[in-house]
Parts: C-alpha cells; sequence; structure tokens
C-alpha cells in the first residue's frame, strides 16, 4: 500500500470528532467531580488512605533511617 492508495482526510470531520470527544471527556470529569464531593459513602476516600505509602512524616519511616554519615 502506497502513500497515493491513503484516502484524503476530511480535516474539519476530524477536528469536530475531536472536540465532541474532548467536550464528552471534559463533561465526564466535571460529573465524577460533582459525584465524589456529594457522595455519602466514603469509601473511596478510605481506598486512597489505605493505599497510601508511608510518607516522611510517619514515625517508622524516620526510626528506620540511620544517622547522617559525614565523609571522613
Amino acid at each position: 500500500m502506497s502513500l497515493t492508495d491513503v484516502p484524503p482526510i476530511d480535516l474539519d470531520a476530524a477536528i469536530l470528532k475531536d472536540v465532541i470527544i474532548e467536550a464528552e471527556v471534559v463533561e465526564e470529569l466535571r460529573r465524577s467531580r460533582l459525584t465524589s464531593h456529594h457522595s455519602p459513602d466514603p469509601l473511596q476516600i478510605t481506598h486512597r488512605i489505605e493505599s497510601r505509602v508511608p510518607s516522611a512524616c510517619n514515625g517508622e519511616f524516620f526510626n528506620s533511617i540511620g544517622p547522617k554519615r559525614t565523609k571522613s
């Protein structure tokens, strides 16, 4: 298949399709934000908290670090 065998692209239709898809994505994000803020079930937040990795503010993390080594 050569480049001349490729059918021409309707640029206006392609741009319109991209704009419509983008608008749908934006609307879905807006809806999910509204839903999460007004959700009576805090399960999603609980899962986020449980899935966090230990952070620098965690006491176990600080206790596991040895003293700073200095060059002799």
